[in-house]
């Protein structure tokens, strides 16, 4: 009997399956105490030409940020795929070309129960960018500098502005945990410290888990 004939036809297509060869030695009792792999995603990519479904007609293995969202929400890990119209093609195919230009990767391993939303933005920032709907579609806005104005105000336009400004304890340096493939795929630490702080002097710090 195969290991995998409890698993339907349906589910194979969606989840990888792999078979190990143990050599059984010493005082080995038939369990497996710990095993660890390096997964890699294929994905639709984006061809670079034109812009649309049949722009991602072809599949490889991929850690682009804008692939991994454009996945989660036409592929096996949403129960619900998005229909294609509902999906702002433009600007995540401008997403994509900017995350391969900076070398943004998106690698990472969900562990545990998270909503579509929730896996959307986990993966959105780690291409510095925010999910969000336009005029009904799925898209996204990306941190950096943009080259049209969106929203002007002026008394032309605004009677009675009012706004609030909070002002911050900054901290003088991040503790940025991450997991390093450099060296084997463990927890590091990087401190990135504010203009004009260094070892030396910075006395605040905050901390934060980067999990992608």
């Amino acid at each position: 009997q195969q290991a995998d004939d409890n698993v339907s036809t349906n589910a194979k297509s969606k989840i990888v399956r792999m078979a190990l060869s143990v050599g059984a030695e010493g005082d080995w009792q038939g369990i497996i105490d710990t095993l660890s792999c390096i997964a890699e995603s294929i994905v639709p990519v984006y061809s670079g030409v034109g812009s649309g479904p049949e722009s991602w007609s072809s599949s490889a293995v991929s850690s682009n940020p804008a692939a991994l969202f454009l996945w989660l929400l036409r592929g096996a890990a949403n129960s619900s795929p998005v229909e294609d119209a509902k999906i702002d093609w433009g600007k995540i195919e401008e997403w994509y070309t900017w995350c391969a230009g900076k070398g943004y990767e998106c690698n990472g391993v969900i562990t545990s129960a998270m909503t579509l939303l929730e896996a959307l933005r986990v993966v959105a920032t780690t291409g510095r960018a925010s999910p969000l709907m336009v005029d009904g579609k799925y898209s996204v806005v990306i941190d950096k500098e943009q080259d049209e104005i969106v929203q002007q105000f002026t008394q032309r336009n605004v009677s009675g502005f009012k706004a609030v400004r909070a002002f911050r304890d900054v901290p003088h340096a991040i503790k940025c945990d991450f997991v390093n493939a450099a060296i084997g795929y463990q927890v590091d630490q990087r401190i990135v410290y504010r203009d004009g702080y260094s070892l030396a002097n910075a006395t605040k710090f905050e901390t934060i888990n980067f999990k992608f």
